[in-house]
């Protein structure tokens, strides 16, 4: 599994994204497999996950992405995770985190 793209790509740093109602930010990723075991994970906090027939989503509140986050999905029931995305407030780093070494095709690269 893979995250194959995920919205939006970037944001201006402290300023509110996909206004919810409740006053955070939502967040969409198409992870290259959906099943409704896939939770939202925003650096190491799992997030309330809503998972839609091709994306699942979660909202993210302000203090969480004032600076540089790591962006994973994990499948609650076998484990498996994707590779990480990162998530920077002003702009989005195209690629992986180098810190993973993957290759083939497991590399990602979203472009903004």
């Amino acid at each position: 599994m893979k995250i194959v793209s995920f919205d939006p790509t970037e944001s201006a740093a402290g300023k509110l994204f996909n206004q919810q109602p409740d006053g955070t930010s939502a967040m969409r990723v198409i992870p290259s497999r959906v099943n409704r075991n896939l939770l939202f994970v925003f650096d190491q906090s799992v997030l309330p996950t809503v998972v839609a027939n091709d994306a699942i989503m979660a909202s993210i509140p302000p203090s969480l992405y004032a600076t540089k986050h790591t962006i994973y999905v994990v499948d609650s029931v076998t484990g498996e995770t994707s590779p990480p995305v990162i998530f920077t407030a002003g702009n989005l780093d195209v690629g992986p985190d180098p810190r993973f070494g993957l290759a083939g095709d497991d590399q990602l690269f979203i472009s903004s």
